[in-house]
């Protein structure tokens, strides 16, 4: 799997795909018959401290922001996840 950089993506998100793909091949090398796919995404900075909020008995919010450990990635988000259904049932 090719992903560019954080920074390279906020640089050049708003080019054309032919554009992307030109600095793609730049960095990996030929990318020809691979899909170019944007995602803009947010990276967590600061979480909340606990796996899951519980706004009433029936909501709850969870997902890769709350980790107890501050630390974010997609394991984080299963985790919440996994927590809040705890709790739920």
């Amino acid at each position: 799997k090719w992903m560019l950089s954080e920074d390279d993506s906020d640089k050049i998100f708003d080019e054309s795909e032919e554009t992307i793909r030109a600095h793609a091949d730049r960095i990996f090398g030929s990318t020809a018959g691979l899909d170019c796919k944007k995602w803009r995404y947010s990276r967590v900075h600061k979480g909340y401290p606990n796996y899951f909020f519980e706004h009433t008995n029936n909501i709850f919010i969870c997902g890769d922001a709350f980790n107890p450990q501050q630390t974010f990635h997609l394991g984080s988000a299963w985790r919440s996840g996994l927590m809040t259904a705890r709790r739920v049932l």
